[in-house]
């Protein structure tokens, strides 16, 4: 008897299971970046990875992964939501440029408020301790470059 009660314990805790993990994709189909595709005229950063001036497809396959896949080379980063009052105007990736390096730092989704938020990398946090502690500023602080997106079809 108390083998068959674990066997229905088991069988479901295995539904549920299954359950969410078909739930999963339709909660995530609601987060702020679509499919788009973008060209970038400059190398960039993204988390630890660098990436060649290029067209790369910017994604948000599952919250909070960020993923940006390149022709060569692909970057994945975990990224945060965060809200601005009124919604996007066009689909857009921002970076900030600091000196001559180029670091992404924001994804917008024509007509949604909601938008992905790249956390600073250890490179950029290097160049910034380094320039704090230098005795003349080279590198200004950061600014943003905004490029364009043309959304894609999934």
């Amino acid at each position: 008897m108390s083998t068959f009660s674990n066997l229905k314990i088991r069988t479901a805790v295995l539904v549920a299971a299954l359950s969410v993990a078909f739930v999963s994709p339709a909660l995530h189909a609601q987060d702020p970046t679509t499919r788009s595709k973008v060209t970038v005229p400059f190398g960039f950063e993204v988390g630890s990875t660098h990436l060649a001036a290029g067209s790369y497809i910017v994604s948000n396959p599952q919250a909070p992964i960020l993923a940006v896949q390149g022709m060569k080379r692909s970057a994945l980063v975990m990224s945060s939501h965060e809200t601005d009052p009124s919604p996007a105007r066009t689909s857009k990736v921002v970076f900030d440029r600091i000196g001559d390096q180029y670091f992404l730092r924001e994804v917008w989704s024509q007509g949604k408020a909601e938008h992905l938020l790249c956390p600073e990398s250890k490179a950029e946090q290097s160049i910034q301790r380094m320039e704090r502690n230098s005795d003349h500023a080279s590198v200004a602080n950061p600014t943003s470059v905004e490029i364009a997106m043309v959304q894609s079809p999934r």
